[in-house]
């Protein structure tokens, strides 16, 4: 069930969340639902993020299509697109919409009436999956900004990070002084870490967990 098993999860993605600014929404304890956030500096600072993965995105698919690159570096860049693409898509609320956490919070309001009366439900092995993809979720989104750094430094022309553009990211040296590659790629991390953050919430806690959820509700009514 959502609120028993489920929800531990997502109170600590939205904390994470709330840190960094990249979500709209926060948890609260009193009503035990999901509500849009009235911090103003926030939901600017959210919008500005999602403005920002909008441009970072056409700046990727600018570069796949009309850069000098090979096919294969146009495969392996279209691969992270991708990535971008579809996390965009999870994140992107900029009239800030309750839809999305209504759903979570029908799901846990449903679940208050179905256990009614019911004697305590055992842990099936559907949800047992979906805890430990949860966990296994959770540690990705910080191992992916780790592991583009690493690519980064190894190779600063890997496409289609904004390095990759200029016609000279092959004689970038990492030894010499701080400079402007150093910035870019700073921001590059910073851009990793608030787009899987934000972006992997809705994916994960609306789409694979309700579909779980759905299996329990369909279980109990048997």
């Amino acid at each position: 069930m959502y609120s028993t098993y489920f929800l531990p999860f997502l109170v600590r993605h939205i904390k994470i969340g709330q840190k960094l600014k990249s979500i709209p929404y926060e948890f609260s304890q009193k009503s035990g639902k999901l509500v849009i956030t009235k911090d103003r500096t926030r939901v600017w600072i959210y919008r500005v993020q999602i403005v920002l993965h909008l441009i970072y995105c056409i700046a990727m698919l600018g570069h796949l299509c009309f850069g000098t690159l090979t096919a294969t570096k146009k495969f392996q860049g279209f691969v992270f697109f991708c990535m971008y693409t579809v996390m965009l898509c999870g994140r992107w609320n900029y009239d800030l919409n309750v839809a999305s956490i209504q759903i979570i919070n029908s799901a846990m309001d449903y679940e208050k009436k179905l256990v009614t009366g019911k004697s305590d439900l055992s842990v099936n092995l559907e949800t047992k999956l979906m805890m430990h993809f949860l966990h296994l979720t959770f540690y990705s989104i910080f191992a992916v900004p780790i592991a583009k750094l690493g690519l980064i430094l190894l190779d600063p022309c890997s496409p289609p990070f904004l390095l990759s553009m200029r016609g000279d990211c092959s004689s970038i040296d990492w030894t010499k002084s701080f400079g402007y590659q150093n910035l870019i790629l700073i921001f590059d991390v910073l851009m990793d870490i608030h787009v899987f953050v934000g972006g992997s919430l809705e994916i994960v806690y609306n789409f694979f967990t309700g579909i779980v959820c759905l299996l329990n509700y369909f279980a109990v009514l048997r």
